[in-house]
């Protein structure tokens, strides 16, 4: 009963401040301001996220550092040849970074893949179907993500185009990471990264809107 106490209170925390965060970046006055705690944000997720996870072995550890620092290696060989995603550079807006890619960038391959991989496996028990879709969720979660994080400075494309080979990307290594994470970790479940998840998702949607993105053809 307190661990749902828990669960109900910090997701109703955590909506309380996306909601503050949504209306600080539709205020154009208060949108810089917004845009610096950005990296903040994202260690905060974790850390929440993580807060309620069940079982602690030295070998979740060891999966979370590999995909920590394989995404953030992937994303260093991204920007320094254009080969992966495509040609792009990170702006201003995640912080201090290195060869081109911000540090916070470690923070979010994880969170990602947790909390994907939470959501997905209430769906599904099936190893490679888990993975498939656990993988297509991060890739949709980047395709909502895509416009706002341009229109906010957290990267932008060579030409102002998202290629298409970006999706293909995430898609592929997302599922490799999850492959990886689900022989590495038994499937247990976290209530609260799937809700977190859930209220970042309609964040970014309700931005990537604003932005101007696909999705705000559906809403003319």
């Amino acid at each position: 009963m307190n661990i749902q106490k828990h669960l109900n209170t910090a997701t109703w925390l955590a909506l309380i401040i996306y909601m503050v965060g949504l209306t600080g970046f539709l205020i154009p006055e208060l949108s810089s301001w917004m845009m610096r705690l950005t990296p903040l944000n994202i260690i905060m997720a974790l850390l929440a996220a993580l807060a309620f996870h069940k079982k602690w072995t030295p070998v979740f550890a060891a999966a979370a550092l590999v995909i920590a620092i394989g995404g953030y290696c992937i994303e260093v060989a991204g920007v320094q040849t254009g080969a992966i995603f495509g040609h792009y550079h990170y702006g201003k807006t995640l912080g201090f970074a290195i060869w081109g890619v911000p540090l916070i960038l470690c923070v979010n391959w994880f969170f990602l893949v947790y909390a994907t991989r939470s959501l997905a496996q209430t769906w599904l028990k099936d190893p490679l179907l888990l993975c498939l879709l656990a993988a297509a969720l991060m890739t949709g979660y980047d395709f909502i993500l895509e416009p706002v994080a341009v229109r906010y400075d957290f990267w932008s494309w060579q030409g102002g185009v998202i290629p298409l080979q970006n999706y293909i990307a995430w898609f592929i290594i997302s599922f490799v990471f999850h492959y990886i994470f689900l022989k590495w970790v038994p499937m247990n479940s976290n209530a609260f990264a799937v809700r977190l998840l859930l209220i970042q998702v309609v964040f970014f949607a309700v931005l990537h809107i604003k932005a101007g993105g696909a999705m705000a053809a559906w809403f003319r």
